[in-house]
């Protein structure tokens, strides 16, 4: 998951972590956490484009990779 919609409608478990899960979120062809990608002139989690969290989706197996996936560290920050 690189994004999530503003409002929350059912519930995850995160159960792991995966520090070489990238996405690039400007389109630059480089992945970097020491980047101010959000131009407010602050560098953190935000700005991250590596790393991630697995979690487990109360959707069932059949979603995703058998009920599980990856959320980028930077969507627990993002508004």
């Amino acid at each position: 998951m690189t994004a999530w919609c503003p409002e929350a409608s059912h519930g995850m478990t995160i159960v792991g972590y995966n520090d070489l899960i990238r996405y690039d979120y400007n389109n630059d062809g480089q992945y970097t956490n020491d980047v101010d990608l959000n131009g407010d002139g602050i560098l953190d989690m935000r700005d991250w484009e590596i790393g991630a969290l697995k979690f487990v989706n109360s959707y069932g197996e059949y979603w995703a990779n058998n009920g599980f996936c990856f959320m980028m560290y930077k969507t627990l920050a993002d508004d």
